[in-house]
């Protein structure tokens, strides 16, 4: 099952554009296929256009390509977002994991605490 995880954070300036861009692009990485070998891709949110590269089985190694060859600096933080809720919810640190082997899971507290808000019926997921 691919991880309903995906990762965004925000970067200035891509590289190789001769003339300057005002504001922030948002890239996000995505798990595309459960494997093995499992492949973790990037994108624009919303978009189905992928950066040109090969995937990476972790999602960790993809972040730190997308910063040192797409663009000149990374100006926010990567963020962790449940995509089964809709909007994304955004994930706390301890929310999920990377195992040995590279993939996300969620932690138990988490799925603990989905599952008390879908008993009080406070969860909207997709």
């Amino acid at each position: 099952m691919k991880s309903p995880v995906v990762f965004r954070a925000n970067f200035e300036q891509p590289k190789n554009v001769t003339m300057r861009l005002p504001g922030a692009v948002t890239v996000e990485v995505f798990h595309a296929k459960v494997g093995p070998p499992a492949e973790w891709r990037a994108r624009r949110p919303g978009t189905k256009n992928e950066f040109p590269y090969t995937a990476q089985s972790v999602a960790s190694t993809l972040k730190e390509q997308i910063e040192i060859l797409y663009f000149e600096r990374r100006v926010s933080d990567w963020l962790a977002y449940d995509t089964r809720f809709d909007p994304p919810r955004i994930l706390n640190d301890s929310d999920w994991r990377q195992d040995q082997e590279g993939k996300i899971c969620l932690s138990a507290s988490y799925l603990e605490v989905l599952e008390a808000e879908r008993a009080r019926g406070n969860s909207v997921t997709k």
